[in-house]
């Protein structure tokens, strides 16, 4: 029988990336016919862009990473005090079959 999970990571935990908070910066979606058509738009606004405006989004990738990875060290150790540690360690192994899964794959 599969362990239920009790409490889950608060939603907002997910890091976004450099090109996430630069997506923001594309025409409105009725605009853009595809998502491949999206990303060629995104990667060469991003080619074009300075180096310092650049930085910027740099700096809030990294933040919203640090911010991601304490957050999922408080969540771990509170598991690991309430007892949970199991469930935490099926997480920790699904991830790296998740990994081993994508790297095995062929593109």
């Amino acid at each position: 029988m599969r362990k239920k999970l009790q409490e889950k990571p608060p939603k907002s935990t997910v890091g976004r990336s450099i090109s996430s908070w630069f997506l923001g910066k594309l025409p409105s979606k009725s605009e853009v016919p595809s998502p491949q058509e999206m990303m060629t738009q995104l990667g060469a606004m991003w080619k074009q862009l300075p180096e310092e405006k650049k930085q910027a989004y740099v700096h809030k990738a990294d933040e919203d990473r640090i911010r991601y990875e304490q957050e999922m060290k408080i969540w771990s150790n509170r598991l690991e005090k309430e007892g949970q540690s199991d469930v935490l360690n099926d997480l920790r192994e699904d991830l790296r079959e998740i990994r081993r899964s994508k790297h095995g794959s062929a593109r």
